[in-house]
């Protein structure tokens, strides 16, 4: 099998990424006016089951560019961002990656201590911003990835 040959030589198997890719599974939850399959998330977590059941790291690379990076993308970017980072994102042209560590917690989400606060600065009550408390250890990813989110700042 592909997969456990994969996993024995450390081999990050872009062809089978683009294969994903070209199916739609990178954006399935995108809608496709940015380049995404349009699924809802009852379809998009049949897809990862069963893709989870052939290959487990294709399946973390369709988890991490859907649901960490796209889909907070989808929701929160402007339009701008939207169609600058989406279409490439789906079709596989650029991978993402996904740090979450602090010095005493590692990658332990529940136990995190970074926290996000909502602020206003010097006074403008009109600017909103977002302080982060909390230091980033590292951040690891794969090092084929063309974008890094991150939960934490740099220590």
């Amino acid at each position: 099998m592909q997969s456990r040959e994969n996993a024995r030589n450390h081999h990050f198997d872009l062809e089978l990424v683009k294969k994903v890719a070209e199916q739609g599974y990178l954006g399935a939850i995108v809608p496709e006016e940015y380049g995404g399959a349009g699924l809802d998330y009852f379809s998009y977590g049949l897809v990862v089951e069963e893709i989870g059941r052939g290959d487990s790291a294709i399946r973390t690379v369709i988890s991490v560019q859907t649901s960490l990076v796209c889909s907070g993308l989808v929701k929160f970017g402007t339009e701008e961002q939207k169609q600058k980072y989406l279409p490439k994102l789906c079709s596989g042209e650029w991978l993402a990656c996904f740090g979450l560590t602090e010095p005493d917690t590692g990658s332990d989400a529940a136990n995190q201590k970074t926290r996000a606060r909502k602020t206003t600065r010097l006074g403008d009550q009109r600017r909103k911003d977002v302080d982060l408390d909390g230091q980033l250890r590292e951040a690891g990813g794969d090092l084929r990835a063309d974008r890094t989110r991150s939960s934490g700042t740099r220590a």
